[in-house]
């Protein structure tokens, strides 16, 4: 056999037996023939995503290997020279966990908590590497050398992106370091930050102590001439009142006081109040003019969809049409037009534009109750605020009143308590400013809390010597993994179908049975008398011997004698399957048709070496009679109908259910007619066909075939009126060995 899917069929080196579970000498005689019983699988859960991956490895192992270890073998060395020997240079800074005192006297010192000096090192750490002392430690003459400005599109963010600055075991001590390929380099530019960093952050802050004292010693003369006015002020005020005891004077003045306080603090609630009436008043009106632009949330839809009986009859029944329209596009595609099929899309229209219309009337409505519900939310606060307006002004009456009623008693003893207060908070804020100054004073003598402790050093060596060779040989697992992974994903994602176990329970396909799947060189010495290609020549009728076995218990009990022959896509070995089939029943002593349907890419003619035309063809046409047509072979019982010269006229025809009748014609001459047909999901032809046949048997090739496809498929047939569809697994169903297989060559011998 010469054709494409006879060739995907046999072209594959796996070793490739009959249906699995079954036992390798269990054989039964048959009409003359050995003939294996079907024995059905045991269950098993379907494939997981680690065996699809395993399967997909073992189909694409060679290309993993080979790209895998070619991106390894140059992401490595590529890796380990691109990296380069690194150089660090580090310089160490004393941070003093501890300030010296100030007003305890000298050689004291203020302990800090752990809390206070963590914060204090974090702060420094983030001011070393800020842009203002990075930018500082660029402009030095030794740095601009290096000429970074040329090599570095942004030299600030890389410094600081590279520059490392940690406090080793938690201790006082601050390290700063580079890493660089430059020892040069790396020491030059450490040594910038540090000075930078003591220049313009550490002696920063003692000018800025400086800089306070002024300011303090100015505030003390101030505050100073403020007590002495104020006290002067104070003095005329008493001796204008004629007495200092300020108790018999402050009596009255208290109780007036108190109620002025009072009336006054309801006034500040009453303004509080009214401030906030009148921004929920603005909130209401600005709702209520934005309330046309609100969007409406399908939430508040359905709930009033919900609530609305008519649009629920409205819905039902757009769902009830939208089923007929369904059906009725369903018939149309099946051949069956229906006059009833435009008025079913016309009502749908019309339940669809009445639903519309329906939608617009809900959402009106929901926005209508929205716009009713803010305009009474806007006049309770409008009443809200008239209110509140009315109540504040008798309250502003009434503090008046209060207010020029402790004016009356107090007189003067107002003025002259608040002047004795005032004297108080100067002379309390003078002591502070006195404190801070004298601290601050002693603070500017005292040594710096940060040293340098030393200055960056020239590197010798490598640093971390170990990272090249950990870069590179993670760059080479990089470099295989990659191709590895993303092959498996793409072969993966496509699906295809790896056992005979996924199409029984995954796709949930009947499986009559497996094939094997011959290598190529086999395929060339099938019929020599070698005891290699006899074993291989004996798996193959074996297997096939136990599919027909099957037919043939199924024409007793179901009276399936004309069985459809088809593969999801091209190439699975359907014809193979069907020209195998078709011998296998024939050589059990059954009349059997074998019928070419696969009219737009024929392979029967080339197999069994017979004129293409005439053929079906012309039996759809009406030109010919299919018994007249039918070519008997060298196996007897055995006639073949070739597919003839297909045209536009046969195409016609078979859309026209022109092939029922042809095979009416043959199931009164031939016990078995075994039609091999195009793809399924190709072309239209085979679902012509098969809506003549007693039962289906789709060719699922492992490694080629696609789980998507084949449950298409499946659905196709089912759709078009097929009541069995089953599939025939090409690949290895069982692991039976040659020495098996040669026991059972002697048993038939």
């Amino acid at each position: 056999m010469h054709t494409n899917d006879s060739a995907s069929l046999l072209g594959d080196s796996s070793t490739a037996l009959a249906a699995p579970g079954r036992p390798s000498t269990a054989l039964e005689h048959s009409n003359g023939q050995w003939v294996v019983p079907q024995v059905v699988a045991p269950t098993r859960p379907g494939a997981s995503l680690v065996g699809r991956i395993l399967h997909s490895f073992r189909r694409h192992w060679l290309l993993i290997l080979v790209l895998g270890g070619l991106l390894a073998a140059g992401a490595a060395p590529a890796v380990y020279y691109a990296y380069g020997p690194r150089y660090k240079s580090t310089a160490f800074l004393r941070i003093s966990p501890q300030e010296k005192g100030i007003i305890e006297g000298p050689g004291k010192f203020i302990p800090s908590s752990p809390t206070d000096f963590d914060i204090y090192k974090g702060t420094q750490k983030q001011l070393i590497t800020t842009r203002f002392v990075l930018l500082h430690a660029l402009r030095g003459p030794d740095v601009k050398e290096l000429n970074l400005d040329q090599r570095k599109s942004d030299p600030v963010t890389w410094l600081a992106d590279e520059l490392r600055v940690t406090f080793p075991g938690k201790a006082e001590i601050m390290e700063v370091g580079l890493v660089s390929q430059n020892a040069k380099e790396a020491q030059i530019l450490v040594q910038a930050v540090v000075d930078a960093y003591l220049s313009q952050v550490v002696a920063v802050e003692k000018s800025q102590r400086r800089d306070r004292l002024d300011k303090l010693e100015r505030a003390q003369i101030e505050n100073s001439t403020r007590v002495r006015t104020r006290r002067s002020d104070l003095k005329e005020l008493a001796e204008r009142l004629g007495t200092t005891d300020q108790k018999a004077l402050s009596l009255k003045q208290q109780v007036a006081m108190e109620q002025f306080n009072a009336f006054q603090r309801s006034q500040m609630q009453a303004e509080f109040e009214l401030r906030k009436a009148k921004s929920e008043l603005d909130t209401q009106k600005a709702l209520l003019q934005g309330l046309d632009d609100l969007e409406i949330s399908e939430f508040e839809v359905e709930q009033a969809i919900k609530n609305d009986l008519t649009m629920v009859k409205i819905m039902e029944e757009l769902f009830w049409r939208k089923q007929e329209a369904e059906q009725a596009a369903l018939r149309a595609k099946a051949g069956m037009n229906s006059p009833l099929a435009k008025n079913v899309q016309r009502e749908l229209q019309i339940i669809k534009d009445e639903y519309s219309e329906k939608l617009k009337e809900v959402r009106q409505g929901i926005r209508q109750m929205k716009k009713t519900k803010i305009e009474e939310e806007k006049l309770k606060k409008e009443m809200e605020v008239a209110s509140l307006t009315a109540q504040l002004a008798q309250l502003g009456k009434e503090v008046e009143e209060k207010r020029k009623q402790a004016e009356r008693l107090s007189g003067s003893s107002v003025d002259l308590e608040m002047a004795r207060n005032e004297i108080d908070q100067l002379e309390s804020v003078l002591k502070n400013i006195a404190d801070e100054k004298e601290r601050l004073t002693i603070e500017i003598n005292s040594p710096e809390r940060i040293t340098l402790a030393q200055r960056a050093e020239l590197p010798s060596s490598y640093y971390l010597p170990s990272v090249r060779y950990v870069l590179a040989a993670l760059a080479a697992i990089g470099g295989f993994c990659f191709p590895a992974v993303l092959i498996l994903w793409l072969d993966v994602r496509r699906q295809r179908v790896d056992s005979l176990a996924q199409v029984r329970h995954d796709l949930g396909v009947p499986v009559a049975g497996s094939i094997p799947v011959l290598p190529t060189r086999v395929i060339r010495r099938l019929g020599s008398p070698s005891r290699r290609g006899q074993l291989w020549q004996m798996r193959l009728t074996e297997a096939v011997d136990s599919i027909a076995a099957q037919l043939h218990r199924q024409a007793v009990l179901e009276q399936t004698r004309v069985i459809l022959v088809s593969s999801p896509a091209s190439g699975e070995g359907k014809t193979t399957l069907a020209t195998q089939l078709a011998l296998s029943l024939a050589r059990s002593g059954r009349r059997t048709a074998l019928v070419d349907f696969d009219l737009r890419r024929p392979a029967l003619d080339a197999v069994f070496d017979f004129p293409l035309e005439p053929g079906v063809c012309d039996v759809l046409r009406g030109e010919a009679n299919a018994q007249q047509l039918a070519q008997p072979t060298a196996t007897e019982g055995l006639a073949v109908i070739t597919a003839g010269r297909w045209d536009r006229a046969a195409m016609a025809a078979l859309a026209n259910n022109a092939a029922g009748p042809l095979l009416e014609e043959l199931r009164q001459e031939y016990e078995f007619i075994v039609i091999d047909t195009s793809p399924v999901l190709a072309v239209a032809d085979t679902r012509f066909v098969s809506q003549h046949v007693d039962a289906v048997i789709l060719s699922v090739r492992r490694d080629t075939s696609l789980a998507p496809q084949v449950e298409a498929a499946k659905e196709v047939l089912e759709a078009f009126g097929v009541k069995s569809v089953e599939a025939v697994f090409v690949g290895p169903g069982d692991t039976r060995s040659e020495r098996d297989l040669g026991y059972e060559m002697q048993l038939q011998a």
